[in-house]
């Protein structure tokens, strides 16, 4: 199920998605023949009708368990503990965008936040779901149709406002809550926003690069000019891509040494000044996974998985477990996930006995001890459930 968990408001749908993994590991959609259901629903409601399969929206305050039947065959999400759950916290009380100033430069797009405030006094950014509009669309718009809904277009210099609605309640941003959007145009200068600059191989973090514009509309205490995030717009380099590279926005470092790394903006050219300097200290040069074995019997719902430990040169031990690749050496009897919400959990397919193998992409830098997997056969109450609905 996908997703695992998520948090709605009074009114909210959301879709979730079912998937069956078959014999080889590989992950297959499923579309039809699958009935979605509520554990409570008057928490949640689940729809199976065409078009709207898998749509869940909350109704009140509460938690439900959203699960999935493969009608021909029976198997369902919860003998397999790939149940999703839904909590849903309440009505929407006030609305407000976020950011409520922000400046924006001519030819960009980019993600603004409707913040709710709900009756149970905590917040959510719902700005998928409302209904936005601009003051004046011909200087930017907040768009309402997927791919671009809740994307603010900047498309010529000026000020406009922001607002939003809730649909189902009708709770919108005005007048208190709206956001005020400058487009700025006319880059001064370019500068890279320093991050990590101690690293070791296999450290990785997204680069960020800030414009200087001139502000066209500058109210009291306003700055001019103003200082805006055009990370979206320039191009990255590093001037020792053996110690440090850029891909796609992102610092991977993957050798000892120092380096600086440059940003271009696309559109006048301008490079950067000041750059900082980055500097890798350690590399990783070994990987141990724990426990060493880990036992779990067919059908168990109970969650095992595995951490890795990173040891590297200067004698640092980090915790990698999230950036590692696991890989089992009989996928058919058992699997360690790679999934960002269940990374190195174990999911038994299968009697039998297996190892696994944990891998750091960057460096190549593999564990050189197997950990084993022991998967014992379903208890006989299961073994039958599952001979009735091959």
């Amino acid at each position: 199920m996908r997703p695992k968990t998520r948090d709605l408001f009074t009114g909210q749908t959301e879709r979730f998605s079912a998937f069956a993994v078959l014999d080889d590991g590989t992950a297959v959609k499923l579309t039809r023949d699958i009935q979605f259901l509520s554990s409570d629903g008057s928490i949640a409601t689940a729809i199976n009708q065409s078009g709207s399969r898998g749509d869940v929206t909350g109704l009140a305050k509460g938690r439900s368990t959203i699960s999935v039947v493969h009608t021909p065959t029976g198997l369902s999400s919860s003998a397999f503990g790939g149940d999703g759950t839904v909590t849903v916290r309440g009505r929407v009380e006030s609305l407000r965008v976020d950011p409520a100033l922000a400046f924006y430069p001519v030819g960009t797009d980019t993600k603004v936040k409707a913040r709710a405030t709900l009756d149970d006094g905590s917040s959510a950014n719902i700005g998928s779901v409302v209904v936005w509009t601009s003051s004046d669309p011909s200087i930017a718009e907040v768009g309402n149709v997927s791919p671009k809904k809740g994307v603010l277009t900047a498309k010529t210099v000026g000020r406009i406002t922001i607002s939003a609605v809730e649909p189902v309640s009708g709770v919108t941003t005005s007048p208190d809550g709206d956001g005020i959007a400058t487009v700025v145009d006319g880059l001064q200068s370019l500068k890279v926003h320093l991050g990590n600059d101690q690293l070791r191989t296999g450290d990785t973090f997204k680069l960020r690069a800030d414009g200087m514009f001139p502000n066209p509309s500058a109210q009291a205490g306003e700055p001019n000019p103003v200082t805006v995030d055009i990370t979206s717009s320039v191009d990255f380099s590093s001037n020792n891509p053996a110690v440090v590279r850029v891909d796609n926005g992102q610092v991977i470092a993957v050798g000892l040494g120092q380096t600086t790394v440059t940003a271009k903006d696309r559109k006048t050219g301008l490079v950067s000044t000041g750059d900082p300097t980055f500097t890798v200290v350690a590399a990783l040069n070994a990987l141990k996974i724990t426990p060493p074995r880990i036992k779990m019997r067919l059908g168990s719902t109970q969650r095992r998985g595995f951490t890795v430990i990173g040891s590297y040169t200067d004698k640092a031990r980090v915790e990698l477990t999230d950036k590692v690749t696991f890989t089992t050496a009989d996928p058919t009897i058992a699997q360690v996930s790679n999934d960002p919400d269940r990374h190195g959990l174990v999911m038994p397919l299968a009697a039998g006995v297996t190892t696994v193998v944990a891998s750091e992409p960057i460096t190549g830098v593999q564990s050189t001890r197997p950990r084993r997997i022991i998967v014992k056969p379903a208890p006989r109450s299961h073994q039958s459930a599952q001979g009735r609905n091959p």
